[in-house]
């Protein structure tokens, strides 16, 4: 650790200790305990059915168990919607690294449904979120209220993306899950390298990161953030050039591996290291190219503006996007993240700690820099699709929730006191939980596939 940055250790760990008490891991354990069993029961109905709900993950894993990529079924067997069927075999559009967790669990001789493996992910993914915030707290906002803590913990659980992804299991949530939980995992290890300098974090980041690329490729946005960040940590330290370019080589070569492997996996499926087997989906008309910049608008409506309609029948809330739709298509119901998940305005308050002067804030500047600027470039890359989709927003919601709590943490230097609001802020967060539990629950699917059983069967 840097000089600047032990001189007040001390004086801020004593700080700490005299203004709130430690996290206690006993503590940690019971809220991710009661979390899972809060999270087994609304995705389950109370029934605790983990069954699969699409399977599309373990059946990859069964072709790969045989040394293929792709799944044992054919096309001439049956339509599975959103399969890719080329050349008289069905191939997943989707990275395969959540088929290989599903292999190894294969061969340890049980079996992973896509509703666990979707729970399973988002409960990690809330985790590793928490354990961001303990680091950040901890080490540079020793003066927060505990509950402050406990508040975000469960925002992010409960009043988010993630949420919706782990509570409705499904090959589609499957892959945005567990892509999600690794870019954080990477941003868990971005921290503990500004910390210590230390190679192994550089290559556990960078390892952590070409697994989300490995499982959704847009993520590899991500990566060179991350890059950008450890590079200006090495310029703030002055570190000697070996030692600097080690770190972002243990950094970089996973990255490079999985984009490689990637191209490779993409080349032996579909003869074309750019193809991921999207045009071969059928379709009732021809699909339009992937990205488009004229979609921006339209789907910045959808996902920053349009708002909840409130019904006197069931469902009772309606989230129809933003309407009309000239070059978008509506696939799910969509309205602002913003309604939904209003504790996100928090993001901006972190131009005060921006503003701060305090030499050991330099590396919560260069962290707050990356998860922003990344998280804001993956959600302009998503503007340019065809679609709005509530669960894409996973893709870049956690990073800016980091930036939630960095805001209220930043803030409360100038001496806020937060406890005056601990009845609103307990309001907002029940009302944004119970919108996404509705969700988990009503969310509708608007495409028509060839065979429109197919929804229902797999939609239970």
């Amino acid at each position: 650790m840097p000089k600047d940055l032990r001189e007040s250790e001390d004086s801020r760990k004593k700080q700490h200790q005299t203004s709130c008490a430690w996290i206690s891991r006993r503590e940690e354990a019971v809220w991710a305990g009661l979390l899972l069993v809060v999270y087994a029961s609304i995705a389950t109905w109370g029934r605790f059915d983990f069954s699969d709900g699409m399977g599309y993950h373990s059946m990859l894993a069964d072709g790969l168990r045989q040394g293929r990529l792709y799944i044992p079924q054919t096309p001439s067997q049956g339509f599975l919607q959103d399969m890719v069927p080329f050349e008289g075999h069905y191939y997943l559009q989707w990275g395969p690294f959540p088929a290989v967790i599903h292999l190894a669990v294969k061969l340890a001789g049980a079996n992973l449904s896509d509703r666990v493996a979707c729970l399973l992910a988002g409960w990690l993914s809330s985790l590793v979120f928490l354990e961001i915030m303990l680091l950040l707290w901890r080490h540079y906002f020793p003066t927060l209220p505990k509950w402050i803590c406990l508040w975000f913990f469960l925002a992010f659980a409960l009043g988010t993306p993630t949420a919706f992804v782990s509570l409705r299991g499904m090959v589609y949530h499957e892959s945005i899950a567990i892509a999600a939980l690794c870019v954080l995992v990477g941003f868990v290890a971005f921290l503990r390298y500004a910390e210590t300098q230390a190679t192994r974090w550089a290559l556990s980041c960078g390892m952590a990161v070409s697994l989300a690329i490995t499982t959704r490729v847009t993520l590899a946005v991500y990566a060179a953030g991350l890059f950008a960040g450890m590079a200006a940590l090495q310029r703030r330290w002055r570190l000697p050039g070996r030692k600097a370019v080690s770190s972002l080589a243990a950094f970089g070569v996973p990255v490079v591996v999985s984009i490689l492997l990637m191209l490779a996996y993409n080349q032996v499926r579909f003869h074309s290291p750019w193809e991921y087997g999207v045009r071969y989906v059928p379709a009732p008309k021809p699909r339009p190219d992937p990205y488009a910049l004229n979609r921006i608008p339209e789907n910045f409506r959808h996902y920053v503006l349009a708002p909840i309609w409130v019904g006197r029948r069931l469902p009772w809330l309606q989230h129809i996007g933003w309407p009309p739709l000239v070059h978008t298509e509506r696939v799910e119901e969509m309205s602002s993240m913003f309604l939904a998940s209003p504790f996100l305005v928090f993001a901006g308050l972190t131009w005060s700690l921006f503003r701060s002067k305090e030499a050991r804030l330099e590396p919560v500047k260069i962290f707050a820099a990356v998860a922003g600027c990344s998280g804001l470039a993956v959600f302009l890359t998503l503007l340019c699709f065809t679609t709005a989709s509530r669960r894409y927003m996973q893709d870049f919601v956690p990073e800016f929730m980091i930036l939630a709590f960095l805001g209220v943490a930043a803030h409360s230097k100038h001496g806020v006191d937060w406890r005056r609001w601990q009845a609103a802020a307990c309001i907002v967060l029940l009302l944004s939980v119970l919108i996404h539990v509705h969700l988990s629950f009503f969310q509708g699917v608007h495409r028509s596939p060839d065979k429109p059983d197919v929804i229902e069967r797999f939609d239970r």
